[in-house]
């Protein structure tokens, strides 16, 4: 009985979230010259006011357009720059914040073929109120991949039928 008055005043004493990031992108694949918008939410979040976060991409394949930037949080509180390896996101807030939110939406353009994986610096760091050290349980191993394929021309294989056809009937005329 004693172990299970114990096991309760745990479940209830103590708010253990695991918060969760994702990365979704709106394609796979694309083509030079085209988007990718990106989408970081962020899943059960214990209360916290203050983060520094980089997220990396190969900035020789893809550019970010700073002006598309989106947040679920305080816009004044929110900022970014953008780095060498891809975008540096911080936020600060004097009201707490928790729960599910955008973390960050924007968009990239694809500027040559390759490929390239996001993810987050292991460094990232999320402060609780009042709370000098960083909230442990953050999950910042999410990661996803986007491939820029190379154009290749369309084969004129319609114009090489045409070709073969009209050396046929030509072919057939000189003989006859």
């Amino acid at each position: 009985m004693r172990n299970f008055l114990i096991l309760l005043a745990f479940l209830t004493g103590f708010n253990a979230h695991a918060g969760l990031i994702d990365i979704d992108l709106s394609a796979g694949q694309v083509l030079p010259g085209e988007t990718l918008d990106i989408t970081v939410t962020a899943r059960d979040f214990g209360e916290f006011d203050y983060f520094d976060l980089d997220f990396t991409f190969d900035t020789t394949i893809f550019a970010l357009d700073l002006g598309s930037i989106v947040t679920d949080l305080d816009p004044f509180g929110f900022v970014t720059s953008q780095t060498a390896t891809g975008l540096a996101i911080s936020f600060i807030d004097f009201a707490a914040n928790s729960g599910d939110f955008l973390l960050a939406g924007f968009t990239l353009t694809a500027l040559s073929p390759g490929s390239s994986s996001f993810t987050f610096q292991p460094d990232g760091s999320f402060y609780a109120p009042g709370n000098p050290t960083p909230l442990a349980g953050i999950d910042l191993s999410a990661t996803a991949s986007a491939q820029v394929l190379a154009q290749v021309p369309e084969p004129a294989g319609s114009a090489l039928l045409l070709l073969s056809l009209a050396g046929l009937a030509f072919s057939r005329r000189v003989k006859r």
